[in-house]
Order: structure tokens, then C-alpha cells, then sequence
């Protein structure tokens, strides 16, 4: 006997059903029909709903509204998809071929913008996200743990070098989200766009010296 479907489930494939399956809208409530398996497809597509603000032409208000009226997820969620998504394609593309879950993924997201962890650190915990495939859980108790650890071997001049390199970090991955957006949409000149590139690089060169 088959599980019985929930009620998310139950709205999803009667949307489905009324829907061109080339169009976004469809691949979108699809891949979120089948996200435990593929939650990095989902998290492309909500990504372009969402830059794009197609949800409005669907429908509704805001983002939120159609995440949790049109595909049952929350906005919590939601959101970790899109920035595990956009993390996996700008930072660690290798991490495709193994797929950890997203919950894991956005541990190690937020571990690589913490000034407090190294890249010694990040690695380890990479290493268990992608190869070991340990449970988020595990991974956030080791990640917590690690920036307890630093703290309290950390002196000042360490602990604002940390800091400063968390800041570059968190530089770059805005700077890297806007180049993106503007490609799409055309909103600078090749002039201009190429000196955000040549800034990106720039201070990608300035954090490896640190």
C-alpha cells in the first residue's frame, strides 16, 4: 500500500496536472514535488522565481505567499534553499556531484563567512558534508564547536584578522550576486561590469595572502 499523500502533495500534482510542462511555473512546483532527492534543482528555480518575481505573474504578492501557498514549504526553508543553491554554483561547485542535504550545506555556507573558522577548519567540515555525509546535525554541533574552540585560543590581533576576513568573504559573495544580476539583466555597461570583475579578483588574491 502507498503512503498516504499530504495534503501539499495533493496541491502540487493538481497544479501540476494544469500546467504546460515547459513552462517554469511547472518545472518549479515539480522539482519541488521531488526535492528530498533534488533540492538543488528546486533551489535554482526558486532562485529565479524569485530575482525574477515570477511568483507575481502566478499570482501572488510576495515570495513567501507562494512558497508556502502554491509548494507547502516555509519561508525559513525557502530561503535556506536559495542561499544553499547559490553557494553550491559560486563556491563549491564539486559539491554537486555528491548532493548532501541542504540542511548541511547551509552549515557549511555560514562556516565559510564565520571569521572564526580557518581554512583548516572548513575543510574538515567540508570533508564531512561531502564525503562522510553526516547528518546536519552532527555537523552543526561540530561547527559550534569549533568556533568555541577558536574563540578561546584566539588573542585580539588573531581574532581581527578573522574578522577582517570574514568581512572580505561576505564582500565577495555580494559583489558576485550583484555581477550575476546585472549580467541577466543588462543593468551596466561592459565597462563598468568588467571593473566589478576586476574587483572580485582582486580581493579574491587579497584573501588568499591573508
Amino acid at each position: 500500500m502507498e503512503p498516504a499523500k499530504t495534503k501539499s502533495l495533493r496541491n502540487i500534482e493538481q497544479k501540476l496536472s494544469q500546467l504546460e510542462p515547459e513552462s517554469m511555473r511547472y518545472k518549479v512546483l515539480d522539482a519541488a514535488k521531488n526535492f528530498k532527492g533534488s533540492w538543488l534543482a528546486l533551489g535554482q528555480y526558486l532562485y529565479t522565481a524569485y530575482k525574477d518575481k515570477l511568483y507575481k505573474e502566478w499570482g501572488f504578492m510576495t515570495f513567501e505567499s507562494y512558497c508556502l501557498k502554491e509548494i507547502g514549504i516555509r519561508t525559513q526553508t525557502a530561503v535556506k534553499l536559495l542561499k544553499s543553491y547559490y553557494f553550491v554554483e559560486k563556491d563549491e561547485p564539486d559539491l554537486v556531484d555528491s548532493t548532501p542535504p541542504y540542511e548541511a550545506v547551509n552549515v557549511l555556507r555560514l562556516a565559510k563567512l564565520n571569521p572564526n573558522i580557518d581554512e583548516e577548519s572548513y575543510n574538515k567540515l567540508k570533508s564531512n558534508v561531502a564525503e562522510e555525509q553526516k547528518d546536519f546535525t552532527e555537523v552543526g554541533k561540530q561547527f559550534r564547536s569549533m568556533i568555541r574552540i577558536a574563540k578561546e585560543q584566539s588573542n585580539p590581533e588573531e581574532e581581527q584578522h578573522r574578522v577582517f576576513q570574514g568581512k572580505l568573504r561576505r564582500i565577495i559573495s555580494t559583489l558576485k550576486s550583484i555581477k550575476q544580476e546585472v549580467q541577466i539583466k543588462n543593468l551596466l555597461p561592459s565597462k563598468l561590469l568588467k571593473q566589478v570583475e576586476d574587483l572580485i579578483i582582486a580581493l579574491e588574491d587579497k584573501l588568499n595572502e591573508e
